[in-house]
């Protein structure tokens, strides 16, 4: 007679849907201020901007993101 075993893994991810919950909220603020935003490393190469900042510079965001 041949055993059957079964083995069944499972993560809770409430705390990282929340996370991602959190800065999809966080970045649609941002996108709808007025002023402009930019967020750069140290080394100065950005790492966002809101859609104020690279329209009223004339620049799409892949532009301004190179």
């Amino acid at each position: 007679m041949a055993r059957r075993a079964e083995m069944v893994l499972a993560n809770d991810i409430t705390r990282e849907w929340e996370a991602e919950e959190k800065i999809k909220t966080e970045a649609q603020l941002l996108d709808r201020a007025t002023d402009s935003i930019f967020v750069h490393d140290r080394d100065g190469n950005f790492l966002y901007m809101n859609e104020v900042a690279y329209k009223s510079r004339g620049y799409t965001r892949d532009e301004l993101m190179e």
